[in-house]
């Protein structure tokens, strides 16, 4: 990134570099990332996969950096993943901050809502059930569900191994017995496990 920066972007930058090492484990490819401050978006940040560059929307938080980070090493180290996995992974750690090992996590607040509401409204909800892109609702609650997801295999201590997978992931984990095991696992994961810092790596 070229041209000066002020003092909390220069902050927010310098938690990003710090995220992108803890992150590591899970992301071991190390081509650098282009940066692009924009203030001018309508949006926190965005991940632009052609030219490879993050758009950072300097009046955002690291939360916002974070999770553009994160859409530009899932792009590196597993290619064109599905939405689910893609926003999924990228809300998680959003949320993860640096995601160490022996820590917890806790999902926002409103993604945690979205994601009790989805599987309560949808008796069969799944991540990686067909998303329609055009109903922006629809999308962020499939978004949340899978930020849910990636808790939920962070809380089986799985992260790393889920992450290092062949892409793409279209169904439940090999390390859970059955689809009907997934389902009712992580059910009542969801039903317990989102009002409160989950631990796990």
């Amino acid at each position: 990134m070229a041209g000066p920066v002020d003092a909390r972007t220069r902050e927010n930058l310098e938690t990003l570099a710090r995220t992108r090492e803890a992150w590591a484990r899970f992301f071991p490819k190390r081509e650098g990332i282009r940066i692009q401050m924009h203030a001018g978006m309508m949006l926190p940040g965005a991940y632009d996969s052609s030219a490879d560059i993050a758009y950072l929307n300097p009046q955002f938080d690291q939360d916002s950096f974070r999770h553009e980070l994160a859409h530009a090493l899932i792009w590196r180290n597993a290619g064109d993943v599905p939405y689910w996995y893609q926003e999924g992974a990228a809300y998680f750690l959003q949320s993860a901050g640096e995601a160490r090992c022996g820590g917890t996590v806790m999902l926002s607040k409103k993604m945690a809502e979205r994601a009790l509401g989805r599987i309560q409204s949808k008796q069969d909800a799944l991540p990686w059930d067909a998303v329609d892109l055009g109903d922006r609702s629809s999308a962020l609650d499939t978004a949340a569900l899978s930020a849910a997801f990636f808790l939920f295999v962070w809380s089986k201590r799985e992260l790393e191994g889920f992450l290092k997978m062949p892409p793409p992931m279209k169904g439940p984990p090999p390390w859970l017995n059955d689809h009907a095991d997934f389902e009712k696992s992580f059910r009542a994961f969801l039903e317990s496990g989102l009002s409160q810092p989950v631990p796990g790596c």
